[in-house]
């Protein structure tokens, strides 16, 4: 999400003298502009014109398009169910048995699923935008799409009763997440950002993420920054303490925090390493809340994340959800850019955190 352009001009010139601000957004957009869910998701002139449009109107700092954390393994063949304003979802996973994984073949995301519709769309967004911001991609890491190729269920049973075969699955995710990004790269896309929420301790054990979850993780950490010159990102969903400093050997860019974990100690334990960013709640701050009630949460991410070593970033804790205001969206965005000015007011943000200063 680092953009470039002429210096003294531009957004970017505007980003020198502030922390960024990003969100996390994804098919929320679609709810913003009224446009039929479908409609996005298979056709790449509405899907970048949702994106275009979003940015034009908010001005966050970076513009991407998702294949979500379902898109790989509709790919692959699991099917998705696509209700109007509805997050899709699994409708029947590819793999129901545990042998049905020596059927899976690698997607061509040039052919396979909605790959191809999605990296017509990034081609797209980057023509608008070009000289604005820079464009980037989203996608989900390997266990991720694990979960939607064989469910939740039996993916824990299995990684037990049936490990070879669980690897056997991740072996050909990871390398059609790589044939992707090889796609990315030939299309000029740099930034990339992994979200892989089943990654969490809040689902897995320990030894089950240090099995079958880092090591494909890494992989295709590590292939993005070989192709793309430049580390991928990730945003990991729920409870992540425990794995912190795994993530950082996986040779992450950045790490996105839910708002469940504490950016102060994610800054003592992660932020000689890489950069942070979070982690204003997205239900309870930014889609219910009002807009003093943003106003303090930004404050206190600010305060807590900002001098961190290798960089801090103001960002939602999770997926914004469907149907946010609109103006909660522009509190947001416009109150990240005012506290988060350089050199950073720490006594004005400690008196916003403790509610002594009210918005003008």
């Amino acid at each position: 999400m680092s953009h470039a352009a002429k210096k003294g001009t531009g957004p970017a010139a505007d980003r020198q003298e502030r922390l960024k601000v990003s969100i996390s957004l994804c098919e929320t957009a679609i709810t913003l502009f009224g446009v039929n869910t479908r409609d996005y998701y298979f056709n790449a002139d509405t899907m970048a014109d949702v994106e275009a449009r979003f940015w034009e109107r908010f001005r966050p700092d970076g513009a991407s398009i998702s294949i979500t954390l379902r898109g790989m393994a509709e790919a692959m063949g699991s099917v998705i169910s696509y209700k109007n304003h509805c997050i899709p979802s699994v409708e029947t996973p590819r793999v129901r048995e545990p042998k049905d994984v020596y059927g899976l073949r690698v997607p061509d995301p040039l052919k396979d699923g909605r790959l191809p519709i999605v990296l017509n769309a990034l081609v797209k967004l980057r023509k608008r935008l070009d000289g604005k911001i820079a464009v980037g991609a989203g996608m989900a890491g390997p266990v991720s799409v694990a979960i939607a190729v064989c469910g939740a269920e039996n993916f824990l049973r299995w990684t037990r009763r049936h490990p070879e075969e669980i690897k056997h699955m991740m072996d050909i995710i990871v390398e059609g997440n790589n044939r992707y990004i090889d796609e990315l790269g030939k299309r000029g896309i740099v930034g990339l950002s992994f979200s892989d929420p089943v990654a969490s301790t809040d689902l897995l054990g320990y030894k089950q993420f240090l099995e079958f979850s880092l090591p494909y993780f890494t992989a295709n950490v590590r292939y993005g920054g070989k192709v793309l010159g430049k580390n991928p990102g990730t945003h990991i969903c729920g409870h992540t303490k425990g794995i912190w400093k795994d993530i950082v050997g996986s040779g992450v860019s950045s790490f996105s925090i839910d708002n469940v974990e504490d950016l102060a100690e994610a800054k003592e334990i992660m932020g000689d390493s890489i950069a942070i960013i979070g982690n204003v709640p997205p239900v309870n701050v930014l889609n219910l809340g009002g807009e003093e009630d943003i106003r303090r949460s930004v404050a206190e991410c600010i305060l807590k994340g900002h001098d961190s070593p290798k960089g801090y970033a103001l960002g939602s804790g999770c997926q914004v959800p469907l149907f946010t205001p609109a103006e909660n969206i522009d509190a947001y965005i416009r109150w990240g850019k005012e506290l988060g000015k350089l050199p950073i007011d720490v006594e004005r943000l400690q008196r916003i955190a403790a509610g002594e200063e009210g918005a003008a």
